[in-house]
C-alpha cells in the first residue's frame, strides 16, 4: 500500500484518539472537582457569629444578621449566578470544540491551518479545567467567608467568590501566554 493510501485510516485513528482523550480528561476533572468539593467543604461555624446573649450581644447580633443578609444578597447571590452561567458556558465551549475537531484535525494538511488543531486543543483543556479550578477557588471563599472575622474578613470572602468568576479568562489566557513561548 502506498503511504498516501493511509491518510484517511490515519486521520481516523487521529480523531478517535483526540476524542477518547478529551473524554477520559471531562471525567477526571468531573473526579477532581468532586474530590475538591467533598475534602475542602467541612465548614460549620457560621453559625459562631451569633452567641451572645445580652442586650447589647442581641442587638449586635441583629446587625450582623442585617450585614450577613446585605453580603448574600450582593455578593454571594451574584457569585453563584455567574457560577452557574460559567458551568453552562463550560459545556456549551466544550461541545462546540469537540464537534469542530475534525475541521481542525483537517487544518493539519496545510502549514496555513496547522495551528487550528492545537489552538483548538488548548481551548479544549482551558474549557475542561474550569471546573475543577471554579471549584478549588470556591472552596477557598466560603473557607475565607466562614473564618473571616469582623467585616473585613466577610468582605474578603466575597472578593475570593467573585475572583472564581474571572478563572475561565485565566485560564484561556494563561494558554495563549503558553503557546507563544514553545
Amino acid at each position: 500500500r502506498r503511504s498516501s493510501d493511509l491518510g484517511p485510516v490515519a486521520y481516523g485513528i487521529a480523531l478517535a484518539i483526540t476524542v477518547t482523550v478529551i473524554a477520559a480528561a471531562l471525567t477526571s476533572a468531573d473526579g477532581l472537582t468532586t474530590l475538591i468539593l467533598t475534602q475542602g467543604l467541612h465548614v460549620s461555624n457560621f453559625t459562631g457569629a451569633f452567641t451572645h446573649t445580652s442586650l447589647g450581644g442581641q442587638a449586635l447580633n441583629s446587625v450582623k444578621a442585617v450585614a450577613l443578609g446585605l453580603v448574600g444578597f450582593f455578593g454571594v447571590l451574584p457569585a453563584a449566578l455567574g457560577w452557574v452561567l460559567e458551568i453552562i458556558w463550560r459545556q456549551a465551549t466544550i461541545l462546540v470544540l469537540v464537534a469542530t475537531v475534525p475541521i481542525t484535525a483537517a487544518g493539519l494538511v496545510a502549514h496555513t491551518t496547522s495551528s487550528w488543531f492545537c489552538r483548538g486543543l488548548r481551548w479544549t483543556i482551558a474549557a475542561i479545567a474550569v471546573k475543577p479550578v471554579l471549584a478549588m477557588v470556591f472552596v477557598v471563599g466560603v473557607s475565607t467567608l466562614a473564618n473571616g472575622t469582623g467585616l473585613t474578613g466577610l468582605l474578603a470572602g466575597v472578593a475570593v467568590l467573585w475572583v472564581s468568576l474571572i478563572c475561565p479568562v485565566a485560564l484561556f489566557r494563561l494558554l495563549e501566554i503558553g503557546r507563544a513561548h514553545v
